[in-house]
């Protein structure tokens, strides 16, 4: 535990890594010089410098100070394609986007789930206090309706709080179940999710295109490549991935064809694989189209939380309206049938 780096400094460490490479400080020497820069984290530094003069790859090092895998894949290839010092840069610049939207969503849910609060607190008061008083005053009056909506009243926290055990209940199951699926299976299945399919789309074309171009770059065939992510470090949607590809190739068929085959990978990616290897520059070409999925993924992604906010507070207003008029319409019934009377 002590070797491991928080998330919130894992971004920092990447960036300023990079920046001494591109000075021209070797790795090594770069992690004794970043003892100096981020003094807290000496320790974490100390056994990655230690670790590393002992043999142990960089990507494994950083997976062990609890780098997440897919950071780790990425400084893999990396290290083959020699990109490293561009890859560290992206990949810390990836997490330091990733905490920003984290955080995002968490104010987004702040102010909703302190609301949602209050109200479970005003329903239980309610409950406790004002509907007791109430209960009496129905039991005098003949009214058939007032009682009807009374109970209606009454009942309506149970049958929300048993729905929302039903909903957790089934969302457990459906995890449960996405666990015990192939890396494959489980980026089908988030595809296929209406609301973040676009999403997982733009995200593992991206993240595919960027890595073949990386690899393209570095003179590698697609045959190499296939060898490369298939034997070494990687993520094990990639060596799913590259086994699929293998298998079809041997068919006859084109890596094109097998990208048109996986519903998270978009058309155009194997269109421009296509287009690429006809006027050669594949790499560059692959290169571009991941920068510009990722690009759309970004500019989505804040599109959505700048109206997701006023939804989630017009929601919650709405239910304590909904609230308020369920309390008071049997008031005014009863207050109608004493006037008829």
């Amino acid at each position: 535990m002590g070797h491991r780096f928080k998330k919130e400094h894992q971004a920092e460490c990447l960036i300023k890594l990079s920046e001494l490479l591109k000075e021209g400080f070797p790795l090594s020497e770069a992690l004794t010089f970043l003892v100096h820069l981020m003094v807290k984290q000496k320790p974490i530094f100390v056994y990655m410098e230690q670790a590393l003069k002992s043999g142990k790859s960089f990507d494994s090092i950083l997976g062990i100070c609890g780098f997440d895998q897919s950071i780790t894949t990425r400084i893999y290839l990396a290290q083959l394609h020699g990109h490293l010092q561009e890859v560290l840069f992206s990949c810390g610049h990836q997490l330091k986007e990733r905490r920003k939207q984290y955080q995002k969503i968490q104010q987004l849910c702040l102010y909703p789930t302190i609301l949602l609060c209050f109200i479970i607190g005003l329903i239980i008061g309610i409950q406790q206090f004002f509907l007791p008083s109430l209960e009496d005053m129905f039991h005098q009056s003949n009214y058939e309706n007032s009682q009807f909506t009374f109970f209606l009243i009454k009942a309506l926290p149970v049958y929300i709080l048993w729905s929302i055990v039903m909903c957790v209940l089934c969302f457990l199951l459906l995890l449960f179940y996405y666990q015990k699926q192939s890396p494959m299976k489980k980026a089908r299945f988030l595809s296929k999710i209406p609301f973040i399919k676009k999403w997982i789309k733009w995200y593992y074309t991206s993240y595919f295109s960027r890595e073949l171009a990386y690899l393209l770059g570095s003179q590698y065939g697609f045959n190499e490549v296939v060898d490369v992510l298939k034997k070494g470090n990687t993520l094990p949607l990639l060596k799913e991935f590259v086994v699929l590809v293998e298998h079809y190739m041997q068919q006859g068929q084109t890596i094109s064809d097998v990208i048109r085959k996986l519903p998270f990978l978009s058309e155009e990616m194997a269109l421009v694989i296509e287009h690429g290897e006809k006027i050669s520059h594949l790499s560059m070409k692959l290169s571009v189209f991941s920068k510009d999925n990722l690009e759309k993924l970004e500019k989505d992604i804040h599109q959505k939380m700048t109206w997701i906010q006023p939804i989630l507070f017009l929601s919650v207003g709405l239910f304590i309206v909904a609230i308020y008029i369920a309390l008071m319409m049997p008031m005014f019934d009863m207050v109608n049938h004493v006037l008829v009377e």
